[in-house]
């Protein structure tokens, strides 16, 4: 599960994404023998400030980040009460927040008349690269949750990681 919602590429109104966390914590509480994993937000990397989509596919190419300390506000919302609900956390922000050079970039959509139109693409991945690293990470964790342990995320994921949980946990 991954709460991944934006209006044409920008964050939506704080209430509207509230609804649908709430709507979203209502469903993981009414299935309490379904196990979930909430699984972050993957960074962006277009030529905008912060990275983000900027409401039409403009520029040549994906660049780096102003800083590799920036958070998508989904993340920052869902984090805690998913952790509150014991929902594991799949961190997959931070691993790829560096990887501007791993998106699709030049890619070909078809517009609303069919034509095809070549775009620059800095949300999806390139695949092998970082989507097969969260993959890993998530095996981990599954394994780790059905050998029983009380925190799937220890022993998972490297030091950055570790240190990204324990800041959640304090926090929480």
């Amino acid at each position: 599960m991954a709460l991944h919602y934006s209006i044409s590429g920008r964050p939506p109104p704080l209430r509207e994404f509230g609804a649908l966390l709430n709507a979203t914590l209502d469903v993981i509480r009414a299935q309490p023998a379904t196990r979930f994993v909430l699984s972050e937000t993957s960074p962006q990397h277009f030529a905008t400030d912060d990275g983000g989509f900027p409401g039409a596919f403009t520029g040549s190419s994906c660049r780096p980040r102003a800083s590799n300390w920036s958070r998508h506000f989904s993340n920052a919302l869902a984090r805690p009460p998913m952790r509150r609900a014991g929902v594991p956390i799949l961190y997959t922000e931070r691993a790829a927040i560096s990887r501007w050079d791993a998106h699709v970039v030049h890619t070909f959509r078809r517009d609303y008349y069919g034509a095809q139109n070549e775009i620059v693409d800095c949300t999806h991945w390139c695949s092998p690269g970082v989507p097969d690293v969260w993959a890993l990470q998530l095996a981990n964790m599954l394994l780790h949750l059905h050998r029983g342990a009380s925190d799937p995320t220890d022993g998972v994921s490297g030091p950055a990681v570790r240190e990204e949980e324990s800041k959640y946990k304090a926090a929480a």
